[in-house]
């Protein structure tokens, strides 16, 4: 058998980090446990970067890859768990919002601090403006 480098895998240390994070969110986060809960998750991580540009989403804007039995079905989920809420568009009447929770904000904080470690173990990280 070959060794990886010799099999064509290029970036050992990014295949590192995603094999890492995919265990780190195997084991702390039930949401990412589904396809339907993963894409839903990074569609609000999603959403949240076009409201800080101030483009408020409406929800069915959230469907995606994923029927929208699964986005509705995921979202009551994460409702349940408190991640999210949802509440009438002030903007348009005919339709309602998702607004990720403060819990949602920490757990994705959490994520991405996990994901810079992870980072920060193999790369000397520096931002660019």
């Amino acid at each position: 058998m070959q060794l990886p480098e010799k099999m064509g895998v290029r970036e050992l240390r990014l295949l590192q980090i995603l094999i890492e994070i995919n265990q780190w969110e195997d084991n702390h986060r039930r949401e990412l446990q589904t396809i339907s809960g993963r894409d839903l998750y990074f569609r609000i991580a999603a959403s949240m970067l076009e409201n800080a540009a101030g483009k408020k989403q409406p929800l069915k804007l959230l469907s995606g890859r994923i029927t929208d039995r699964a986005t509705r079905s995921r979202i009551r989920e994460f409702e349940a768990l408190g991640l999210v809420e949802v509440v009438d568009n002030q903007d348009d009447a005919r339709t309602r919002r998702l607004i990720p929770s403060s819990d949602f904000i920490g757990r994705l904080n959490q994520h991405l601090h996990m994901f810079k470690q992870l980072c920060d173990k193999w790369y000397l990280m520096v931002g660019r403006s």
